[in-house]
C-alpha cells in the first residue's frame, strides 16, 4: 500500500474515532462534547474539502470527465454528512446532548462512504498526497 493510501485511510479512521470521542466526551458533560465535535467538524471538513477540490478533480480528469459519476454521488453524501453535522452542532448550541440518533445515522454513511470512497478512488488516491494529518 502507498504512502498516499496509508495517509488517507489514517485520516478516515481519525474521523471515526474523533466520533467514537464525541460519544465518549458527551459523559464528561457539554464543554467536553462540544471540544471532540469542533476536532471531528474540523477533520471530517478538511477532508472533504480536499477530495472536493484536490482529489475528486483529479480522477475525474482521467476516469469520468463529466462529473456525472461516483464523484457526484459521494458529493450528495458530502451534503448530508454536513447536514448532519449542522444538527448536532445546533443540539449542541442548545445545550442539548442527545444525538445518539444522528451519530448512529453518520456513523453508517460515514463507514460505506469511506469505503466506496477507497474502492472507486483507488487509483486516484495512489497518486495523490494527503497531508500526515488534517492540522499541516
Amino acid at each position: 500500500m502507498s504512502q498516499n493510501r496509508q495517509r488517507y485511510e489514517a485520516l478516515q479512521r481519525e474521523v471515526v474515532e474523533l466520533l467514537q470521542q464525541y460519544q465518549s466526551a458527551k459523559e464528561r458533560g457539554l464543554g467536553a462534547a462540544l471540544s471532540v465535535f469542533s476536532q471531528l467538524r474540523q477533520t471530517l471538513e478538511h477532508l472533504i474539502s480536499r477530495e472536493e477540490n484536490e482529489l475528486f478533480p483529479s480522477f475525474e480528469r482521467v476516469s469520468d470527465p463529466s462529473g456525472e459519476g461516483p464523484t457526484e454521488i459521494m458529493r450528495v453524501e458530502h451534503r448530508q454528512i454536513r447536514a448532519l453535522l449542522n444538527d448536532i452542532g445546533e443540539k449542541l448550541r442548545q445545550g442539548n446532548m442527545k444525538t445518539d440518533a444522528e451519530q448512529v445515522v453518520l456513523h453508517g454513511m460515514l463507514t460505506t462512504h469511506q469505503r466506496q470512497e477507497r474502492q472507486t478512488l483507488q487509483q486516484a488516491i495512489e497518486r495523490f498526497r494527503f497531508p500526515a494529518s488534517p492540522s499541516l
